[in-house]
C-alpha cells in the first residue's frame, strides 16, 4: 500500500473522502440523539406530575440537538458539493483511476501503514471514521 508523504493518510484515499464519512457518521449519532430526546420528552409529558424542570431541560436539548443536525446536514452537503468539483477537475488514466505518484525512497518509513506486511487485508486498514468504530 502506499502512503503520502505525510504519513497520516494512504495515498489514494481523499481526505475530503474521509471527512465526508466522518460528518455522515456524526449525522447518523445525532439523528440518534434527536430521536431519544424526543421520546424523552414525550414520557415526561405524559407523567401525571409533571417536572416542568425536567421538561425544560428535555425540551432544549431536542432544540439543541436538532440545531446541531441541522449544521452537520449543511456540513455534509458543502463537502458532497466540493467532493463532486473535486472528481470533475482530477486527471483521469485510461483506466479510470486518478494519477498517484510512488512515494520517494525513505518516505515510507514514515507512515505507519506501510510498516504492515503488504499480504495485510486491505478492509483491516480502514480509518474509524470509515468503520464508526472508534476506541
Amino acid at each position: 500500500m502506499l502512503c503520502s508523504s505525510k504519513g497520516s493518510t494512504p495515498v489514494g484515499v481523499n481526505p475530503l473522502d474521509i471527512h465526508v464519512a466522518e460528518l455522515k457518521h456524526y449525522v447518523q449519532r445525532e439523528t440518534e440523539v434527536v430521536k431519544v430526546a424526543r421520546d424523552v420528552v414525550k414520557q415526561l409529558e405524559e407523567l401525571p406530575s409533571q417536572d416542568q424542570l425536567a421538561l425544560a431541560e428535555a425540551r432544549s436539548r431536542v432544540q439543541d440537538s436538532s440545531q446541531k443536525l441541522d449544521l452537520l446536514r449543511l456540513s455534509l452537503d458543502h463537502r458532497l458539493g466540493e467532493s463532486s468539483q473535486e472528481a470533475l477537475r482530477e486527471p483521469v488514466t485510461k483506466k479510470g483511476l486518478p494519477t498517484v505518484s510512488p512515494p520517494q525512497e525513505g518516505q515510507q518509513q514514515n507512515c505507519l501503514l506501510c510498516s504492515f506486511p503488504s499480504s495485510t487485508s486491505s478492509s483491516f486498514l480502514k480509518p474509524a471514521s470509515l468503520t464508526g468504530l472508534f476506541s
